[in-house]
């Protein structure tokens, strides 16, 4: 009779291991891992080949692998679906995320009582502190080497520097600043980098008046730095206001694409003249929090008028350009790629 018992002990916990065993989905890990590819991953890839130019479909692609925690292969959906709509705040977000969860994370006291047996490595020198780099975007306003941008995009900067692209830039003096206006005014060393400025005749470059409700804008400039491409980059949109955030009468408003790094750069009419220069673009997300809706192309540019005021407050006067001449967006494109630069901004890591 107490063998049977003991048998019994024995045999049923036995059992009930077995069938919990086989009851864990065999997808899942004890830590809750996903061990077999998303299921929906064929199907999304799928939706991809035959949607190529759905700028939808390949978010959908990503948000699969960010869940299976392959985040270097989430950034290739999320790049291409931006590539199609730059203003995409979907995959803008999707793409920001994926390179979050890439970061390293630091170990924290508990963690490294578990490596504290094992053997330190032996101390290295000091290594020098790396630049890292802001970038922004500015444009000539004289053919002596004269350069507007974003007083945001250069402030705190140990070096500066302008160029074609992030491979080819060269050294600028921080002539003046107004912080309150966001504008500076930048001087190259070398000046042979504002003979490319001499293709666009001696009219002036700012418009005379300012811009107009509902009128046609073109902006140039380096959204996200080289992170997509080393070139310049346009986007088409309208002047939505003719004044800017807290009813600023120095700025107005637009909804062409605005990304970061876009700032400081120009913002062309469709004769090609200069109407102003980028500022900002709204904060999405704090705007989400205060009225609960969230803001789609709402961005925001210092008019041409306040940008020549700051000009000759700096000792630089400008001429006021009147092309009346309607250009073709690849005509503006190219006044863009002879005016625009991208700046960068190198800072020591304190």
């Amino acid at each position: 009779m107490s063998t049977n018992i003991k048998l019994r002990w024995f045999v049923l916990p036995s059992l009930l291991v077995a069938l919990f065993l086989v009851a864990i989905p065999p997808a899942v890990s004890w830590a809750g891992q996903v061990l077999v590819p998303f299921r929906g991953l064929e199907n999304e890839q799928e939706r991809v080949r035959q949607n190529p130019n759905d700028a939808a479909a390949h978010p959908s692609l990503g948000d699969v692998f960010h869940r299976q925690a392959l985040y270097q292969d989430a950034i290739a959906p999320h790049r291409e679906a931006i590539r199609i709509r730059p203003d995409y705040t979907i995959a803008l977000w999707g793409l920001g995320l994926s390179y979050e969860k890439m970061r390293p994370l630091k170990r924290t006291d508990k963690d490294n009582s578990k490596h504290r047996l094992k053997k330190e490595p032996p101390p290295q020198p000091p290594e020098e502190p790396r630049p890292r780099s802001g970038t922004g975007s500015g444009f000539f306003v004289s053919r002596m080497g004269y350069v507007i941008t974003n007083a945001h995009v250069v402030r705190s900067c140990d070096k500066v520097t302008v160029g074609d692209n992030a491979n080819k830039q060269v050294p600028a003096e921080v002539v003046n600043t107004d912080r309150g206006k966001d504008l500076a005014l930048l001087k190259l060393s070398p000046l042979e980098m504002a003979s490319a400025i001499q293709k666009l005749g001696s009219k002036g470059l700012l418009r005379s008046d300012d811009v107009r409700l509902g009128e046609s804008v073109l902006v140039a400039g380096y959204p996200f730095g080289d992170a997509f491409s080393n070139t310049i980059k346009v986007t088409a949109g309208i002047v939505s206001a003719t004044r800017g955030a807290g009813d600023d009468s120095g700025q107005f408003q637009l909804d062409a694409a605005v990304q970061p790094g876009n700032s400081g750069g120009p913002i062309y009419d469709s004769s090609g003249n200069i109407v102003g220069a980028v500022i900002s673009r709204l904060d999405k997300l704090k705007v989400a929090e205060a009225i609960g809706s969230m803001p789609e192309n709402v961005n925001f540019g210092i008019k041409a008028s306040t940008v020549r005021r700051f000009l000759a407050s700096s000792g630089l006067p400008s001429r006021k350009s009147g092309r009346t001449k309607e250009k073709s967006t690849e005509q503006l494109a190219e006044i863009a790629q002879n005016q625009t630069l991208m700046v960068m901004c190198l800072r020591r890591n304190r």
